[in-house]
């Protein structure tokens, strides 16, 4: 296979992802359901996908996680204070704004991934780390306030929400190092959603929603869990192996931008000029703190 082939897979992964979020604003916007419903089925099924995608590509799932009360225990942290915290809030965050915003906020997740290593290690950051921060801290503003103080052009509410899901995002990474280095990362995170999944969907007595099921959000649903888990996880696991773990991190950061171009086309979700302009500061943000990794 090709470094080429491995590249555009991980490019298709990216808009996987971001297609996903669109198909969750869908459901929200034209099916009059909410995150409460989404999320837990979301990780249900695509915790089992995960699974079923392990078994496929002969990816070793070790069960033997659930005998160590140790490992058993980050994993559950793992599950409620990454998969949960970053997936609830993210799909709520689009629910209270849209998925180009909600979703170029959680991608400031390794800015602050950043400046948390920094901090492990006992060091200021270096001055790309620090440029990475103020072009984020800056597009945020941009992108909530339009340039006006006075103005919150997405909610006070949508704005904490969605820096909720780049938390998670953080959790989501830094809680599992240990147990996967000692497990298959990909089991683990299939395991973490369905424990989330059955957990979520027992508090929200999932059954007990009324819900008008139609083709068109049979097909959103399979966007969100197909589309959005095992097709842009296998892009990207297959393309990872090829071009390696800084590419494919740099060349999956195209999420946010698959979702503002998705989303105004099916949806008509648009962006003020000034967003714009914060939108991209985001992504630069995020794009020195890849490279300057990269180049590390």
């Amino acid at each position: 296979m090709s470094k080429n082939y491995g590249v555009i897979l991980v490019f298709l992964g990216g808009i996987c992802w971001g297609f996903s979020g669109v198909c969750g604003e869908f459901i929200f916007l034209k099916k009059g359901l909410n995150a409460d419903f989404l999320v837990p089925l979301r990780l249900l099924f695509a915790g089992i996908l995960m699974l079923l995608f392990c078994l496929v590509r002969k990816i070793k799932i070790n069960f033997l996680i659930f005998k160590n009360t140790k490992h058993l225990f980050t994993l559950l942290i793992f599950s409620f204070f990454g998969i949960f915290m970053c997936q609830y809030t993210y799909f709520y965050g689009i629910e209270l704004s849209n998925a180009a915003i909600a979703t170029v906020i959680q991608y400031t997740a390794p800015v602050f991934i950043v400046l948390i290593v920094c901090f492990e290690q006992k060091r200021f950051p270096n001055i790309y780390e620090i440029l990475a921060l103020i072009c984020v801290l800056c597009g945020a503003f941009l992108l909530s306030t339009n340039g006006d103080l006075n103005k919150f052009v997405i909610s006070t509410k949508a704005l904490i929400v969605c820096f909720l899901s780049s938390i998670g995002a953080v959790c989501y990474a830094i809680i599992p190092r240990k147990i996967n280095m000692i497990y298959s990362p990909l089991p683990n995170l299939g395991f973490a959603m369905i424990i989330a999944g059955i957990a979520f969907c027992l508090y929200q007595k999932i059954w007990e929603f009324e819900v008008q099921i139609d083709l068109e959000l049979i097909l959103a649903m399979l966007g969100v869990i197909v589309v959005g888990t095992t097709m842009a996880f296998g892009f990207f696991m297959v393309g990872l192996q090829e071009i390696g773990a800084s590419k494919a991190s740099l060349i999956s950061s195209n999420e946010p931008l698959a979702a503002a171009i998705i989303g105004y086309l099916w949806l008509g979700t648009s962006l003020l000029i000034v967003q714009i302009i914060g939108f991209a500061l985001i992504m630069i943000g995020i794009l020195i703190t890849m490279l300057k990794k990269e180049k590390s």
